[in-house]
């Protein structure tokens, strides 16, 4: 059963058999990011480990690989603070490959939410956001 707001795990699973880059997206995707989350208790930390993301929109229509990304890293509600990762120049499908930690106390991270926000930045030195994604943090502090 689907809950009104919550993630179907379904949409996420890749089976072996079929390979990456024969995944259907659906139309209007801008992407998909792969982000690992671990909590630490005894530190009272949030270990996040920023993957990589795929199939990124390019900035000039009809031109591959006319992106230049970079994502940054909230933990909701507070989005005044965050992490950012290196930008990767001229790729739609960039591999990060980066770590990040935010110290977080056991009580408040199952309200939390991550949010990794993707964006590109243009020739003008202007940040143009691609996208959101959100991950529920409750089940990581246990």
């Amino acid at each position: 059963p689907t809950l009104l707001g919550g993630l179907n795990p379904e949409l996420y699973r890749i089976s072996v058999e079929t390979p990456e880059e024969e995944v259907v997206f659906p139309d209007g995707h801008v992407g998909r990011v792969w982000i690992g989350l671990q909590y630490d208790s005894a530190g009272e930390r949030l270990l996040v480990s920023l993957i990589k993301v795929k199939n990124l929109p390019s900035r000039v229509y009809g031109c591959n690989n006319c992106c230049d990304p970079f994502v940054r890293i909230y933990v909701l509600p507070d989005e005044r603070r965050y992490v950012q990762s290196k930008m990767k120049k001229k790729t739609c499908n960039p591999k990060f490959e980066e770590n990040f930690i935010f110290q977080m106390p056991s009580k408040n991270a199952e309200e939390r939410i991550l949010k990794a926000t993707v964006l590109d930045s243009d020739r003008g030195k202007r940040y143009n956001v691609i996208g959101h994604a959100l991950f529920p943090l409750k089940g990581y502090s246990q």
